[in-house]
């Protein structure tokens, strides 16, 4: 069985799956081992998220490295001996190595799995509802708060939901002057459910985003003022601003 070291950060964990699922790797080892101290709280909260995936076959919280396994996500080193240096976009530099084309239809599908209980009202003919999270990392220039702002116009206050910790709920409460319902969820699976509720995410990067990204929502995504105009992935459902 081919087995994935993680130890990166939980937004890239949840990015990195699209590669694992590609490759045919059924068990994922989650560790506070490497440079970025993923620690063991946050491979518990996305230990049901790896568990729900029909992929992953067995999975696994270790403490250490130990046994090394067939591919490090965090390190980027696979049989064939390649390495990249941490912090390089993973997920485009696995695809370049095993040559899956960036604009591929497999980067631009959904990746993640969940199991509905019931179908969706039909798209067309209902209000749509919008999922917020705003990290207090990788903030934009004046001109994404005042995109915040005007996006919020669009939709009623109960359509509208905030997910992530509550130090950024308050937050974006007073940068936007708005109040809605708020969510913090008690694992990985229930913020990929609360989300999977939404039509349309609006945000920066963070788990929750790349939870977004997964699902196949159609993402607005804020970037920081000094990165590039486009970040990982490359999908006709996404829109960066800044």
């Amino acid at each position: 069985m081919k087995t994935a070291f993680m130890g990166m950060d939980m937004g890239d964990c949840i990015y990195s799956m699209q590669i694992l699922k590609f490759l045919g790797y059924e068990k994922v080892i989650l560790s506070d081992y490497g440079e970025t101290k993923f620690n063991l709280k946050n491979a518990e909260f996305l230990s049901s998220i790896f568990k729900s995936q029909e992929f992953v076959k067995e999975f696994e919280i270790h403490s250490d490295k130990d046994p090394f396994p067939d591919f490090d996500v965090n390190y980027g080193i696979h049989p064939e001996g390649a390495q990249v240096v941490v912090g390089t976009n993973l997920v485009d530099y696995h695809a370049s190595k095993f040559d899956i084309p960036l604009v591929s239809p497999f980067l631009n599908d959904p990746w993640l799995f969940l199991k509905r209980e019931e179908p969706k009202e039909n798209f067309l003919f209902r209000r749509k509802k919008l999922c917020i999270s705003r990290s207090l990392r990788y903030r934009g220039s004046p001109k994404a708060l005042h995109f915040f702002k005007t996006f919020l116009k669009c939709f009623n206050e109960e359509d509208v939901t905030f997910v992530g910790v509550e130090e950024e709920y308050e937050d974006f409460k007073q940068l936007t002057d708005t109040e809605f319902d708020f969510y913090q969820a008690p694992t990985g699976l229930d913020l990929m459910k609360k989300i999977d509720e939404s039509d349309i995410f609006l945000g920066n990067e963070s788990l929750p985003c790349a939870i977004a990204t997964g699902l196949g929502k159609v993402c607005y995504i804020e970037v920081g003022i000094n990165a590039a105009n486009y970040i990982y992935p490359y999908s006709e459902r996404i829109i960066y601003f800044k």
